[in-house]
């Protein structure tokens, strides 16, 4: 069923006057022969002969395995980042990924922000440099920058570029995040953990937490002018994207601390979606919320990262 599937689709696929068998026979490099029995059935089409035609034809397998076996999907994964490079090439794919998406009408992004959002450590700023570091200094295998101090550290300028690139795209899209009270805790943490194995001096990770802060500011403003911003406390957030786009959706969902899948099946991805519907639901709107509301959960924030600074500062125990 699968194979006949494919080679149906294949047949709309094709060109006016194409020939089946000459086009088959191109795309596996196997004889003219050898393809008429595929498409007679004769033969089998293998794993890698699939792969091959559905890349040809810019195919999804998705529909293909659900055939077959419905609780089954096909996946794209991101490759493992391993050095600075990797990170690079991750940024790159990325800016690949959502490029096409931002130039379509009424594409929007919804993020479930567990952490701080990704793109809004893409620059050349302190902060961001901090959390290329502890990229780093938590996925490379080849040890480059195993005893290297923050202060020491120098991201390749390409690096730096693909980041900012990448945060351009995020610009481009219509922006709706979820967030709590928790979304920053995992970057003070990081910087709390570093300065603690003496990787990063006290004044490096002072001027940090005054980076967040003024993240924090910018966040605000924007959440009353153009970010679409919730805050809910009710449910676990998990850093998922989801993308709507004309009629149908794209979801990302993390997998390591960078590396995340990208999902097409429209049956997964509309469930996601009803679930992200859901999750906007019970949110409380910082952005229709009056300033009173909006103020007292981004001062719950700071008052976090002011602890976080006097900690720093003196010996007291501090605990996120």
């Amino acid at each position: 069923m699968i194979q006949q599937t494919l080679i149906n689709n294949i047949k709309e696929a094709l060109l006016p006057g194409a020939s089946l068998n000459e086009t088959l026979a191109e795309i596996l490099d196997i004889s003219y022969d050898a393809a008429h029995r595929r498409v007679t059935g004769k033969s089998k089409i293998t794993i890698e002969e699939g792969l091959l035609i559905a890349k040809h034809f810019h195919m999804s397998l998705d529909a293909l395995m659900a055939l077959q076996h419905p609780n089954l999907i096909v996946v794209e994964k991101t490759l493992p980042i391993n050095s600075a490079t990797d990170l690079e090439l991750y940024f790159k794919q990325s800016h690949e990924s959502l490029e096409t998406l931002s130039k379509m009408e009424g594409a929007e992004m919804i993020y479930s922000a567990k952490d701080i959002p990704l793109f809004y450590t893409l620059d050349d700023g302190l902060l961001s440099r901090f959390k290329m570091y502890v990229w780093l200094k938590l996925s490379d295998t080849k040890k480059q920058i195993k005893d290297t101090q923050f202060e020491q550290f120098a991201p390749p300028l390409s690096l730096l570029q693909a980041a900012t690139e990448l945060k351009g795209i995020y610009k481009a899209i219509k922006s709706i995040e979820i967030w709590n009270d928790t979304t920053f805790d995992s970057t003070m943490k990081q910087i709390r953990y570093f300065y603690q194995t003496q990787d990063i001096s006290k004044d490096s990770a002072l001027l940090l937490c005054e980076a967040l802060k003024e993240m924090l500011d910018t966040i605000e403003e924007r959440s009353v002018e153009e970010l679409e911003l919730y805050s809910n406390d009710l449910l676990i957030l998990n850093n998922n994207v989801l993308v709507r786009v004309e009629n149908r959706h794209l979801v990302f969902t993390p997998y390591s601390m960078l590396g995340y899948f990208k999902v097409e099946d429209q049956i997964t991805t509309d469930r996601i979606a009803a679930y992200f519907d859901k999750q906007l639901k019970s949110s409380t709107s910082l952005s229709m919320a009056g300033e009173r509301d909006r103020k007292m959960f981004f001062n719950k924030i700071h008052r976090k990262i002011d602890s976080l600074s006097n900690w720093l500062q003196s010996d007291y125990f501090f605990e996120l």
